[in-house]
């Protein structure tokens, strides 16, 4: 899990607008921990933000550029996966954000 993290965290300062701000945060709902990580970034990386997590897609020009691989995110869901989380992408008024829901036991 901390591979996902810093996934996340890397590719919200790489990516976003500068200067810029993250918002990082997590709240429990029910039997669920909800983390969240938001950056502003200029445009949307890409129509459906949820293709991100294919492997080797890296989204429009100026993501490529900027020399990586497109599995980062790809691996970043699978290990999600593998501990019974979900892992989603979300564009909004000029804010992309990526949602993990780890179930948790209490």
């Amino acid at each position: 899990m901390v591979r996902v993290y810093d996934n996340l965290f890397t590719n919200a300062i790489k990516y976003s607008m500068k200067p810029s701000e993250l918002l990082i945060n997590l709240e429990i709902k029910g039997d669920k921990a909800i983390f969240k990580v938001s950056n502003k970034v200029e445009n949307p990386p890409v129509d459906e933000v949820n293709k991100l997590f294919e492997r080797f897609f890296r989204g429009d020009k100026a993501r490529k550029d900027n020399h990586g691989t497109g599995i980062g995110l790809a691996i970043s869901k699978r290990i999600v996966e593998l501990h019974n989380g979900i892992i989603h992408a979300e564009y909004r008024e000029g804010w992309m954000s990526f949602t993990i829901e780890h179930p948790i036991h209490i």
